[in-house]
């Protein structure tokens, strides 16, 4: 994992860069551990009963509405552009060469 590094000037764009990478990494939570067999368990709290898988918790919706969403769209997009640029480069007409 590379480190991350801001290049803004301005300390209000850093303070907000920050202030929502702290968001992203609060939530969700993790709700599940692993037992002796290091098999991953979770207690459910709908049946009341421990479970095998993992679970998620704590949604936090003003911090997921404002950092959260917006880094997995941006990642979905990212990722969309690597995956269709290329393709779509073979049959759609470019005024550019790529």
């Amino acid at each position: 994992m590379r480190k991350i590094e801001v290049e803004s000037f301005d300390i209000e764009h850093t303070k907000t860069f920050y202030s929502c990478l702290y968001r992203v990494l609060l939530f969700p939570r993790t709700f599940y551990e692993f037992d002796v067999n290091n098999e991953m368990i979770h207690y459910s709290p709908y049946n009341g009963k421990v479970l095998p898988g993992y679970m998620f918790t704590d949604n936090g919706f003003w911090d997921t509405f404002r950092a959260v969403f917006p880094l997995f769209l941006a990642m979905i997009v990212a990722l969309l552009l690597v995956t269709y640029i290329p393709a779509l480069s073979l049959w759609l007409p470019s005024i550019f060469d790529l």
